[in-house]
């Protein structure tokens, strides 16, 4: 192998792993910081079941949009999930994460 296309290929794998690990990362930390000190790791965990039953159950749907209706209805079904997961987030742009209480 070149080496050339070994830096490509390096390269490649670093950009991917940023944009898709880090992301994912970062929303395992926002469910951490916006729950409970004490369901810190609950809250990871059920964000993490329910991205990972997301994945899971998205694959025959996709498959059978993208035998109908082609890779052109394929992405336009990405395209409005992802529309419609945004317009789901939007209540928690303002959020704050809550006060702790010291208790004497």
């Amino acid at each position: 192998m070149p080496f050339a296309s070994y830096v490509m290929q390096a390269a490649c794998f670093f950009t991917t792993g940023f944009f898709v690990f880090g992301p994912q990362m970062l929303i395992g930390m926002a469910a951490a910081e916006c729950s409970h000190k004490e369901a810190a790791g609950a809250a990871t965990g059920f964000v993490g079941l329910f991205a990972y039953l997301g994945a899971s159950l998205s694959g025959w749907p996709l498959a059978k949009v993208l035998e109908i209706w082609h890779w052109t209805g394929f992405f336009a079904v990405i395209a409005i999930a992802a529309g419609i997961s945004a317009l789901l987030l939007l209540p928690f742009l303002n959020a704050q994460a809550p006060r702790e209480t010291h208790e004497a």
